[in-house]
């Protein structure tokens, strides 16, 4: 049986990762439309089909744009004790994007700083699934998380495969920066690297996994997570009944 393309073999590595971590995100995380493995694999094939609008044309490209794809949302599928082990800190989203940390503060209102006790993230409690208010703070930050989790797992993971061990090292940093970068609220510039010989511009990868996500929206989707809230929006938050009527239209 012929081995595969050292390109193909990481590719096929981060979906198996996919498929292993975002399995538990209906469990943990049933609160918002899904970001299960099945969203970060039509995720990859819309962005495959976008590619070429930037260039992205080269195995390299290919690689770390269908890697990003479907690691994006990891971090929406991790038990609380492991985000808290992340160790987000407040600085590291503030150097991406002010806008997203103000929004945060917005919705949390005085609760805001029990999130951010000594500038790192830490979950009100660990249990699973997530409690309503944790899981809107893992919503706003699940970028940063998701590369967190990336810059910390990635390599280890795909050391099996007996690559070139720098080679490796440049992927885990390139999709870990390009899935930071999804957060919509962060300003895009480009931002090229060498990747396996190489010149990638991780902006642009980005601007394209924005979009392939932004095209992932279902009836299905909607869906599940409006089965799972309406009886406590209907006693506890009619008014957002509104908002989910809406998307289920």
């Amino acid at each position: 049986m012929a081995v595969k393309p050292p390109w193909e073999r990481i590719i096929d590595c981060c979906m198996e990762l996919s498929n292993y971590v975002l399995g538990y995100q209906r469990l943990l995380f049933p609160y918002f439309v899904l970001h299960d493995h099945v969203h970060a694999s039509n995720v990859a094939r819309y962005a495959r089909s976008l590619s070429a609008l930037v260039g992205a044309t080269t195995q390299a490209h290919m690689a770390i744009l269908e890697c990003s794809a479907y690691l994006h949302d990891c971090g929406m599928a991790l038990p609380p004790r492991v985000i808290n082990r992340l160790e987000l800190t407040e600085g590291e989203v503030r150097e991406d994007s002010e806008e997203a940390l103000k929004k945060l503060e917005d919705v949390l209102g005085g609760k805001y700083p029990e999130y951010f006790q000594g500038g790192v993230l830490r979950l009100r409690s660990e249990l699973a699934p997530l409690g309503y208010l944790d899981a809107l703070v893992v919503r706003a930050l699940h970028a940063w998380l998701s590369a967190r989790f990336i810059e910390r797992n990635l390599y280890e993971w795909l050391r099996e495969l007996k690559v070139e061990d720098e080679l490796l090292h440049q992927v885990t940093e390139s999709v870990a920066a390009v899935v930071r970068w999804h957060n919509s609220n962060v300003k895009l510039v480009d931002n090229t690297r060498e990747v396996g010989g190489y010149r990638v511009n991780l902006g642009d990868l980005a601007r394209v996994l924005r979009l392939a996500d932004a095209m992932d929206f279902s009836r299905s989707r909607g869906r599940f997570v409006y089965e799972q809230l309406v009886e406590d929006l209907r006693e506890n938050s009619p008014s957002m009944l509104k908002h989910w009527v809406f998307k289920m239209a």
